[in-house]
């Protein structure tokens, strides 16, 4: 079994987006709504609540 991990195209640009700006929160638009990641989304759960 493979054990590589597989990103989805909208994970590698989070990821690619984190790595130039690591101070920044990353907001993604889906749709109507903006989505977040990993501690960005942890950031965004304490300041909004």
């Amino acid at each position: 079994m493979d054990n590589d991990i597989v990103l989805t195209p909208m994970m590698k640009q989070f990821l690619d987006l984190k790595a130039q700006h690591p101070d920044a929160v990353i907001l993604f638009r889906c749709g109507d709504f903006y989505e977040t990641y990993s501690t960005d989304a942890v950031i965004s759960s304490e300041i909004l609540g």
